[in-house]
Formats: structure tokens, sequence, C-alpha cells
């Protein structure tokens, strides 16, 4: 069984009926990790630019095939191709998650089990 790694944005809330602090957690989609890329993302100094890092090289380009704009079904032959990289699609989305949930007060917290 891999050990994987495992991303939460974290903070405090304070309720307003109550005024009782409360713990938020949100957690971060990521893919599933080696165990051995699991323990280098979790033992660099920056565990998010560790694991963006790993998702934008653990993919290579990939064509994609681009269909007629009437041919919503994709249906008919392609009229031709776009080159995409589904890791730094990924690396690219899970950074932009991070820095909204930076921005709205949360802490990142990198776990692995």
């Amino acid at each position: 069984m891999s050990t994987n790694i495992h991303f939460y944005g974290v903070r405090d809330v304070q309720v307003i009926k109550t005024g009782r602090i409360e713990q938020q957690t949100h957690q971060i989609s990521v893919w599933q990790t080696p165990t051995v890329d699991t323990r280098k993302i979790m033992a660099a100094n920056d565990p998010v630019k560790a694991y963006a890092r790993w998702a934008a090289d653990c993919t290579g380009d990939q064509q994609e095939p681009i269909y007629a704009e009437d041919d919503i079904f994709s249906e008919g032959e392609p009229v031709g191709h776009e080159t995409v990289n589904p890791g730094r699609m990924h690396a690219a989305d899970f950074l932009k998650i991070v820095r909204m949930l930076r921005r709205d007060g949360y802490e990142i917290v990198a776990e692995a089990w």
C-alpha cells in the first residue's frame, strides 16, 4: 500500500451566532503519489511547490483532437489537434487554488498517509 500526499487549507473562524471559534478545513484535490515521491515532497522546504513541480513533470505533452464547432458530440473527423500537458494543467490549477485559499486566510497543510 502506498503513502500518498494530501493538502488541506485550515483556518480558524468565529461563529457569529455563538461567538465560538472553530476550525474550518478545505481539502485540495491532488493526484495519487508514489510513496517515494510522497516522501520527497514532504521532506521539501516547500511541499506545495514540490508537489506542483512533481505534477508538472509526471506527464508529457499529448495531442488532443479539435472538432468542428458544429460537431458538438465529436462524431466527425477532427479538424486539428492541440498539444496539452495534463500534469502542467493540474499543477497550475493546484497552485491557483492554494493562492485563493491563502488569500482567504487559510494555512496550507501537507500530510502523508
